[in-house]
């Protein structure tokens, strides 16, 4: 069958927010793609959305390992550090997302564990105290620097 009508919107509405971020993305205003990218998702995840729809699952993931990258793009130009923690920290959970999410979402892992190496990478230099959550985030025993380079390694086998 079709879509339905609040899926065919989402997706119109979703998709020209996405491509309003890119733009910002590419000219460097990360936190400002970052909010577009956000309001993507908040559209598609709505209750009245089709969660199984092809396409709201492929934007849905492009849009999630968008704000990963915004995030870590925007934490280099931080000067709180825990503010920059907390931008690492929403890159971590969008990532968290698109790989526990199944489905269609296979095809952004290695781009989901890409973008988490980074932002665990970033999150190494950065304070202890700025970093517990993450540090929580990363199993605790194992250190953010190594946590990076496991997703980056398992990133780049991937291909």
């Amino acid at each position: 069958g079709g879509r339905d009508g609040a899926t065919k919107s989402a997706l119109v509405l979703a998709e020209k927010v996405k491509s309003d971020g890119n733009s910002k993305f590419q000219k460097g205003f990360y936190r400002e793609a970052v909010e577009e990218y956000e309001s993507a998702i908040e559209m598609l995840t709505r209750t009245t959305v089709d969660a199984r729809d092809a396409q709201v699952v492929d934007l849905l993931g492009a849009c999630r390992t968008n704000v990963a990258a915004g995030c870590v793009k925007s934490s280099t130009g931080l000067h709180r550090e825990r503010d920059a923690a907390e931008a690492l920290h929403s890159a971590v959970l969008q990532c968290d997302a698109v790989l526990g999410g199944g489905g269609g979402m296979e095809r952004f892992r290695a781009k989901a564990l890409f973008r988490r190496g980074q932002a665990f990478g970033e999150a190494s230099a950065l304070e202890d105290a700025a970093t517990e959550g993450l540090q929580g985030i990363a199993g605790g025993s194992e250190s953010l620097r190594e946590r990076a380079v496991k997703d980056l390694n398992e990133a780049l086998q991937m291909g």
